[in-house]
């Protein structure tokens, strides 16, 4: 996940971009910081992209945890 974070600080990070976001994904769950190794501004706008999506639908909410 590590590598993930190097790539970030180039790309745009939007709710267009679902390559990325699925990136920070993991079985329909955002993945925290220490996984992704972002720093906290970008790790916020991901999130924030994420949930934009989910709204419109672009991406499937998150698994019920059971």
């Amino acid at each position: 996940y590590k590598e993930i974070s190097k790539s970030i600080r180039t790309l745009k990070i939007s709710t267009e971009n679902l390559d990325l976001l699925e990136q920070f994904m993991e079985d329909g769950n955002i993945l925290p910081r220490r996984l992704t190794g972002t720093c906290q501004h970008h790790q916020r706008e991901v999130t924030l992209a994420i949930r934009r999506a989910r709204v419109l639908g672009i991406l499937g909410p998150s698994e019920a945890k059971a």
